[in-house]
């Protein structure tokens, strides 16, 4: 899709030149001259081929010629949508160079009528020229951007491993963005975190999300350093200064949906580390409350499931004007980062991971 995009400009220019090409052809001189070049053709060829005479010659309507020009861009058009560029190969411009000067040779031996292609025929020698141009700059472009942006980069890790992380900041956000610069500002992003550099890590996942508006994960990162600069903002019905939901103590956010912020928790009664599932919405209105109530009800028909391909629920209950869900924890990583990396999912893995949940559900 990127690719199309980019070539945007490539059926465009060619359209423009059919129809310039077209304007030109109807203008006297152009076609007095076009008229003569298909004389000159006419007699390169054997003099026992010359089964008409040249004052028996008509000129084919307009519609023909404009359905002419048609088609050979419908033709053009569809190989660009299905190839994504309109760059046209040696062979393909001598085949549709072959075909018109035979169709225009054909229609006067035959039918006595004057088909004017050869305007037609320079247009597409003209496109094909500026597309197989403009595709060699593009080439050693991209060779030479690359090769600068790869040099970037790794300058930016060595100013991260050596610790200066304002300066790779700094140098990160001037880069071009692709996904191994995503990887690094991922990188430097929990670095700076780890720092408590919540200014400069807010700073940095902003400018990734404009990149990436569909990323989770920066979203919540960006939401969890906003409630870390703003302390003394009321968050999800919790204890503001012990970070305290029931006997759970919140470690960290895990993850953020439209209904429900997960945390990492320690359960001080038991001792042990837990995934803690807090309702973003409070009870003061009756459908808050019957929401609640329902999902309170749902995890209690879950937490009689017996089955190791089922998170085990210890806990749920409502806690001042809102409700949580206590689960166990489980160690991983989120797909996000699995996918930037194009580790993408084989089918040995699909394959198991549907047979998990189908047994788990049976």
């Amino acid at each position: 899709m990127t690719n199309s995009k980019t070539n945007l400009w490539q059926p465009g220019l060619t359209g423009c030149l059919f129809v310039l090409t077209y304007l030109l052809s109807t203008t006297q001189s152009i076609g007095s001259l076009e008229y003569e070049l298909f004389l000159f053709i006419l007699k390169l060829l054997p003099a026992d081929r010359e089964f008409f005479a040249l004052s028996s010659i008509n000129l084919a309507p307009q519609w023909a010629v404009l359905l002419l020009y048609g088609i050979l861009l419908v033709i053009l058009f569809i190989k660009y949508w299905r190839t994504g560029t309109t760059a046209i190969s040696l062979v393909m411009v001598g085949i549709i160079l072959f075909g018109l000067l035979m169709t225009e040779v054909l229609l006067v031996i035959f039918s006595q009528i004057y088909l004017p292609v050869g305007l037609l025929a320079l247009a597409v020698i003209l496109g094909a020229a500026i597309f197989w141009v403009a595709g060699w700059y593009r080439r050693i472009s991209s060779n030479v951007i690359s090769g600068q942006d790869s040099q970037s980069l790794a300058e930016i890790r060595n100013q991260i491993a050596e610790g200066e992380l304002e300066s790779a900041l700094v140098r990160l956000k001037k880069s071009k963005y692709n996904d191994e610069l995503l990887e690094v500002g991922y990188e430097l992003g929990a670095l700076l975190e780890a720092g408590k550099d919540w200014a400069s890590a807010l700073n940095l996942y902003k400018w990734l999300s404009q990149y990436n508006p569909d990323m989770d994960e920066f979203v919540a990162r960006i939401e969890e350093i906003r409630f870390k600069q703003e302390p003394g903002r009321k968050k999800i019905k919790q204890d503001e200064t012990l970070h305290i939901i029931g006997h759970y103590e919140l470690r960290k956010k895990i993850a953020k949906g439209a209904s429900a912020t997960v945390y990492e928790a320690y359960d001080m009664r038991t001792q042990n580390r837990v995934a803690l599932k807090v309702m973003s919405s409070d009870m003061g209105t009756e459908i808050e409350r019957d929401r609640i109530n329902h999902w309170l009800h749902e995890a209690e028909i879950i937490s009689q499931f017996e089955h190791p391909n089922i998170v085990k629920i210890h806990d749920a209950a409502k806690y001042r004007d809102t409700a949580y869900i206590a689960m166990d924890y489980i160690d991983g990583y989120p797909m996000t980062l699995r996918l930037r990396k194009r580790e993408y999912i084989t089918v040995g893995e699909c394959i198991r991971i549907s047979k998990s949940v189908l047994r788990a559900l049976s």
